[in-house]
């Protein structure tokens, strides 16, 4: 997303892929529970950890859905 990353927008999506930071940050998660059909929260979003850790388990869930 170009520009302001903090903008509000809304934009009409199948996959959704978030990654900023080493903090964990579940907000979007939170705000998308209950309003999709399919939502998982991997990696920094539970708990901050190495880049490898997160992109092991994004892989993991890819391969389940």
């Amino acid at each position: 997303m170009p520009g302001n990353w903090k903008q509000r927008q809304t934009i009409e999506a199948d996959t959704v892929v978030i990654a900023m930071g080493t903090k964990p940050e579940d907000g979007l998660y939170r705000e998308l529970e209950g309003k999709v059909s399919e939502l998982y929260l991997i990696g920094d979003g539970k708990r901050s950890g190495k880049a490898f850790e997160a992109v092991h388990e994004g892989a993991a869930v890819a391969r389940q859905i």
